[in-house]
């Protein structure tokens, strides 16, 4: 190979993978640096002007006190969908924010069946057995909060974004310092490019294959953390397992066809397994964390 072709394209690599290292912790550490401005924009209830109920922020106070954490330094709002969302750090000046599940909005049935909430742009017969079924699913508990804040306070308080990015920053540089190191005696600049194309096409394969069982890790860490702060905490996280998946199997059931490529028969999510474990494994965890407290 040309000795000027062959320094060209390593100086080209060398720098594609410092802007590329660059963004990933660029992307993954600027939500939690200022997460009012991105995380609570960006997944925030629209026309989210009910407040959030003084009886979720004394949860949210005792919680923070049961972590050593400054109330003060943590806000909650509405998320746009049914699930939970944090984002930000202890030590930075910014607040970190939790977001709750839409809804959580609710305080009663009535504010159920008065909400707007439409399925495929058709109102719901809250009367019907379907309609009286996502009433009780769709009903707040305290001890859900409880689980639920107890679970996005272990993500803020270690640090677990730091993880993620760390995780992706390394496994980037690994195989291009690894995938230079194999292939820097090849002659041929073609047969070089396509190896190092190969190389990192399986270094990407690597990366989520990776980053798919680290995201199981912490999630079982933070559903642990959070049921081992109390009773209570373990018993809302066991009880809103549940609910979720009863809430999946109505969802299933709803979409007809469409529903079973979505959600398993049990109510397990077929389409985001990529970032959160089975809800049935991480049912099972709690139930194991729960006999242990019962026999303490």
């Amino acid at each position: 190979m040309n000795q000027n072709l062959h320094r060209t394209y390593y100086r080209t690599l060398r720098y594609a993978v410092r802007v590329g290292t660059v963004a990933i912790i660029g992307l993954n550490t600027l939500p939690h640096m200022f997460p009012q401005k991105t995380v609570e924009t960006n997944f925030q209830m629209p026309c989210n002007e009910k407040p959030i109920p003084k009886r979720y922020t004394d949860i949210l106070n005792e919680t923070c006190t049961k972590y050593k954490i400054d109330p003060d330094r943590v806000s909650l709002f509405y998320t746009n969908s049914f699930s939970t969302v944090s984002a930000g750090t202890t030590f930075l000046p910014n607040k970190s924010v939790i977001g709750l599940p839409r809804n959580y909005i609710f305080e009663s049935v009535n504010d159920i069946v008065v909400s707007n909430i439409r399925f495929q742009d058709k109102p719901i017969d809250w009367e019907s057995n379907i309609g009286k079924a996502l009433q009780e699913v769709l009903l707040p508990n305290e001890d859900h909060i409880k689980f639920l804040i107890g679970h996005e306070l272990t993500h803020i308080k270690d640090l677990h974004f730091i993880i993620n990015t760390t995780h992706a920053s390394m496994v980037c540089y690994a195989t291009y310092k690894l995938g230079t190191m194999l292939f820097q005696n090849q002659v041929r600049f073609s047969r070089l490019a396509l190896a190092h194309t190969l190389f990192f096409t399986c270094g990407v394969v690597l990366y989520k294959i990776s980053k798919k069982y680290l995201n199981y890790y912490l999630e079982h860490e933070a559903d642990e953390k959070s049921a081992q702060l109390g009773v209570s905490y373990c018993d809302g996280g066991i009880d809103y397992m549940r609910t979720r998946l009863k809430l999946n199997r109505i969802l299933r059931k709803m979409h007809g066809e469409e529903g079973e490529t979505m959600f398993s028969q049990i109510g397990n999510n077929l389409k985001d397994v990529s970032t959160h474990p089975k809800r049935t494994d991480r049912l099972k965890k709690l139930k194991e964390i729960k006999n242990l407290q019962t026999n303490e």
